[in-house]
């Protein structure tokens, strides 16, 4: 079922061990309309130092609260680099597993981990 919205607020909560983005909204009727989205997971990247991307990889994926560590390609300054996306299992992980990554040897740097959970969904 296709249906338009118009977006007033969107904000997220945890329902378990999960998260879940709730849109706020109104339809083209002026019936207001809840959007529940449970399957997006909060990421961040990694940039190692080349040659080092499944080293990375393997290191942090193995981190608790990580559900994914994956080599990705990216854009960084229009040239492309390879990094590592890093999918975690709920948004109050991310600084924590962001200053843990930090510290793996050859990580050059962390990127995108300072954007909202909320912000990133849209």
């Amino acid at each position: 079922m296709d249906k338009r919205i118009y977006l007033i607020d969107i904000t997220y909560g945890l329902v378990g061990n999960s998260p879940e983005i709730r849109m706020f909204g109104v339809d083209e009727d002026g019936e207001k309309v809840v959007v529940l989205d449970r399957g997006f997971r909060p990421y961040f990247y990694v940039i190692p130092e080349e040659g080092f991307e499944e080293q990375v990889a393997k290191v942090a994926g193995r981190m608790q609260g990580v559900v994914k560590a994956e080599v990705v390609d990216r854009r960084m300054f229009g040239k492309p680099i390879k990094a590592v996306k890093v999918t975690v299992t709920v948004p109050d992980k991310v600084r924590e597993l962001r200053d843990r990554v930090k510290s793996i040897q050859h990580v050059k740097d962390v990127l995108e981990a300072d954007i909202r959970f909320y912000i990133r969904y849209m």
